[in-house]
């Protein structure tokens, strides 16, 4: 699967957000929406995602919650949730997605989002991972129907429609959290961290 975009909920003051990021030297795009609540948007460094990584810092930071968003269209949207630091709640909208690994004797074996570990033939579970809308609600900027929001994390959809339906439903259906590092750059949204500085040859 390939990435199509990844970003972060971050709450708090911005000074602490952008510590974070400066500390970290990752560049990102910052857009404000509302009184502490930021959408930051990290640039996608050698394929890898450090939406992750970044929540957890961030939250660290600020002792709020923040979520990081991870979109592979059409197949998986992964949110992760964390608050002070820690890890609360952690989201696939399809936990059967696994990677290949070899053990010490070069048998293969699969690794699936959440870690466990299975044989080529060992059947494993599908279907969403973590549905239970209640910890959603830590980052909501308005009142949630937890019913229907229910229905968007259990139902069918593909990832990027079902990002935007679980946006809606917290009051945050805004484009900086839909969107690429270099969509949200051009975009003028938002300012732009320095980060690190592509190294010249």
């Amino acid at each position: 699967m390939r990435l199509s975009y990844e970003n972060v909920l971050a709450t708090g003051p911005f000074p602490k957000v952008r510590s974070v990021l400066a500390r970290d030297r990752q560049r990102a795009v910052v857009v404000e929406l509302g009184e502490d609540r930021w959408a930051v948007v990290p640039e996608v460094r050698y394929g890898v995602s450090s939406a992750n990584h970044l929540a957890c810092r961030i939250s660290e930071a600020t002792g709020g919650p923040a979520a990081s968003f991870e979109v592979y269209d059409p197949d998986l949207l992964s949110v992760a949730i964390f608050h002070t630091g820690g890890k609360v709640h952690g989201y696939h909208s399809e936990q059967g997605h696994t990677i290949t690994n070899w053990d010490e004797n070069d048998v293969p074996f699969l690794i699936d989002r959440l870690g466990r570990a299975y044989s080529e033939d060992e059947p494993r579970p599908h279907g969403p991972y973590g549905d239970d809308p209640a910890p959603f609600t830590l980052l909501a900027a308005g009142p949630v129907d937890q019913a229907a929001l229910g229905t968007v994390l259990s139902g069918p959809g593909a990832a990027a429609a079902r990002h935007h339906d679980l946006l809606r439903h917290l009051s945050l259906d805004v484009p900086a959290l839909r969107m690429t590092f270099e969509e949200a750059a051009a975009s003028g949204l938002g300012r732009v961290t320095p980060g690190r500085l592509p190294t010249r040859t």
